[in-house]
């Protein structure tokens, strides 16, 4: 979800108002000066006399605790006696608090009057916000149209993240007819505006030739300006291309450089590659098991199934950590619960290594059903030998057959041996030939052995 959370900054919060007493604007000086202290009696005195923006501005110093101890209930009493004085800005703020339950109880739809409130009065952060709320059935029911709606007020009102969003849903043909030229058209006005999130936005559709021709020196060219910018998931993109040499010359330095970049950044997924670029020691990185186990466990611990499972790797074999199979199935389980099919066929060899069958049948299983070839192969020898399960050829055959036919090599093995010995199936001599075959031409030593041994 978009970050719906917006507080005013003190700077911007100070318009026309800013000449309107002396000590408004010695206040501003102090602030930026950073001396909040002085700042805090400057604005004070000037809400004392009753201006509206001393008042606000120490609403937000104690909504963010900026210079004085956090205090949301004495922001909403700012905020309140702000508007009273005419205050737009606070219309909003205190709308937001409604929305956190800062200083007041949670009552979001308390929270909408005060947008609409702070909308009709053109405040373009409101109208956002109002979108957002009818984008994602936050205290009211989902209703697209109306985030359309929205949306399109506040963009045009010139809010960059709100003309970014209007792009989504012109790209994505959410609640509107697809229109990739309406996309850019808004992508753009955010881009001017600031927005990196757009930047990165407009690299994606000329990647990828979304209402352009394809151009990857332009994608670059804005991935760039979000990268530079802080964006992380730019930042990420930006390393990937370095690494690939995508509408730049391939540099594995500033891969790297932009790898750590992303990942300082927070973005898990960089964070997540850069933990295997330290495991498997490529792309300009080092080998450095212990760096790698950092990086996966920040990820891990997040929820990312990618670093679970790398970590579960790491302790079934001991890189960079003390063998552990027990931690190893801990990690590889939590990645399985998250999804990872790789993960579930990881977990079920451990228990079948332990000879723990009907533990390995469950998680092959669940990997089989997402079409891990390599689950369905082992699936297929279990059934064939019993192991955790009644002795099923047919089963056996169905496995080997799916596995076989994605190139397992395992499973073209034993099929072709069940079809040539007519083993729970009718001998089919020229299908045993095929998959043995398929088989030898990956490189397997006792295909070919069977091959020249065994007429067909």
């Amino acid at each position: 979800m978009f970050k719906k959370i917006i507080l005013c900054a003190l700077l911007a919060s100070l318009t026309v108002s800013l000449v309107q007493a002396d000590d408004i604007a010695d206040g501003l000086k102090a602030y930026n000066k950073g001396d909040k202290k002085q700042a805090y009696m400057l604005w004070k005195k000037a809400a004392d006399a009753g201006n509206s923006v001393g008042i606000y501005n120490l609403g937000l110093m104690y909504a963010n605790g900026d210079g004085v101890k956090q205090d949301f209930k004495k922001a909403v009493e700012y905020y309140q006696k702000a508007i009273e004085k005419g205050s737009i800005d606070a219309i909003l703020n205190l709308g937001l608090m409604y929305e956190r339950g800062n200083g007041v109880a949670k009552n979001m739809q308390k929270a909408l009057e005060l947008y609409k409130e702070s909308a009709a009065k053109g405040s373009s952060l409101a109208m956002k916000n109002i979108a957002l709320s009818y984008r994602f059935g936050d205290g009211v029911e989902k209703n697209e149209a109306e985030a359309f709606k929205w949306f399109k007020q506040s963009a045009e009102h010139g809010n960059a993240d709100a003309q970014n969003s209007l792009a989504q849903m012109y790209r994505n043909a959410i609640s509107v007819a697809q229109d990739y030229a309406k996309a850019i058209e808004w992508y753009k006005k955010s881009s001017k505006n600031g927005s990196s999130v757009a930047k990165y936005n407009l690299g994606q559709m000329y990647e990828f030739g979304y209402g352009v021709p394809k151009d990857i020196l332009s994608a670059f060219g804005y991935y760039s300006e979000a990268a530079n910018a802080g964006y992380a998931s730019a930042q990420l993109k930006i390393a990937q291309m370095f690494e690939k040499g995508m509408g730049v010359k391939k540099d594995v330095q500033e891969s790297k450089k932009w790898y750590l970049k992303a990942s300082e950044n927070g973005s898990i997924d960089a964070i997540v590659q850069t933990g295997s670029l330290f495991f498997t020691g490529d792309n300009g990185f080092e080998k450095n098991y212990t760096e790698a186990i950092r990086y996966f466990k920040f990820a891990a611990n997040r929820g990312n199934a990618i670093a679970q499972k790398n970590l579960g790797l790491a302790y079934r074999y001991g890189m960079g950590v003390k063998q552990d199979l027990n931690e190893a199935l801990h990690w590889y389980e939590k990645s399985a619960d998250n999804g990872n099919a790789g993960a579930m066929r990881s977990a079920g060899r451990i228990y079948k290594h332990a000879k723990r069958y009907k533990d390995a049948v469950e998680w092959l299983t669940k990997a089989a059903r997402r079409g891990d070839m390599y689950a369905q192969s082992d699936l297929g020898f279990l059934y064939e030998n019993a192991k955790g399960v009644k002795r099923d050829y047919k089963k056996a055959l169905k496995f080997y057959t799916k596995a076989a036919k994605k190139g397992e090599v395992v499973a073209q093995y034993y099929l072709a041996v069940m079809y040539y010995n007519g083993k729970g199936v009718k001998k089919d001599r020229k299908k045993a030939k095929k998959w043995m075959t398929a088989c030898a031409r990956q490189g397997d030593a006792d295909a070919k052995k069977f091959l020249k041994k065994y007429k067909f």
